[in-house]
């Protein structure tokens, strides 16, 4: 177990953690499988990552993807399983529980964290923050994905900051800066924004994605 939590104590790039909440979300992965992939080191971590859309498609291809990925990360680090199985043994957790909790569907999540920002300070500060800054909707939406507390808080702590570091930038750099914020913060945020873009780009499916931005 301390050689568990060793793993997950170890460092990790914030694009790497932002990228296998990505994955988790898009492939609906499950606990132990995002467990693991935390557990690898950060060089077998970014061998994993950068399959990129061969895995995306790998994944979509199999009847199991939580087993499939297992199966890859087993291949690059054998004791990772073992220890993710300890893990999860000693939250009480059995590995043949019949119907693991699923994932959140993600417009839902969407919409249950926007929903906590339509009234008190937080909604206000950001709507604020937006005119000030001039950033786009999708640093917006980032920024409505944190908890209300985390959103003003990184308001607060970095306006000032952000409007001198970002002073002639174009909306997209002050949108991909305020994302990469928020993603420090919650990394499952900046997932959940990158689903709203790609329901967005598919057509009918995105277009309730994309209402669920409005504030």
């Amino acid at each position: 177990v301390a050689a568990a939590r060793k793993r997950l104590g170890a460092p990790k790039g914030k694009a790497e953690l932002a990228a296998v909440a990505r994955l988790r979300q898009k492939h609906s992965l499950g606990d132990e499988v995002e467990l693991a992939l935390k557990m690898l080191s950060p060089p077998h971590l970014k061998e994993v990552l950068a399959g990129g859309q061969d895995l995306d498609e790998k994944l979509r291809q199999a009847e199991d993807p939580g087993q499939l990925m297992m199966w890859v990360i087993s291949h690059l680090d054998p004791e990772v399983e073992a220890l993710v199985q300890k893990l999860v043994s000693l939250d009480g957790s059995t590995a043949e529980a019949d119907t693991p909790d699923p994932p959140p569907d993600p417009v839902e999540e969407v919409k249950r964290r926007v929903q906590a920002h339509r009234s008190g300070k937080s909604g206000q500060a950001i709507a604020a923050f937006r005119a000030s800054m001039g950033f786009g909707d999708e640093a917006e939406l980032a920024l409505r994905m944190l908890a209300p507390v985390q959103a003003q808080s990184l308001i607060a702590s970095r306006k000032v900051q952000l409007s001198r570091e970002l002073r002639g930038a174009s909306q997209e750099e002050k949108d991909r800066r305020i994302t990469e914020l928020v993603a420090e913060l919650d990394p499952d945020a900046e997932a959940l924004v990158q689903h709203c873009a790609e329901a967005d780009q598919q057509g009918p499916g995105g277009e309730e994605a994309g209402r669920s931005r409005s504030p």
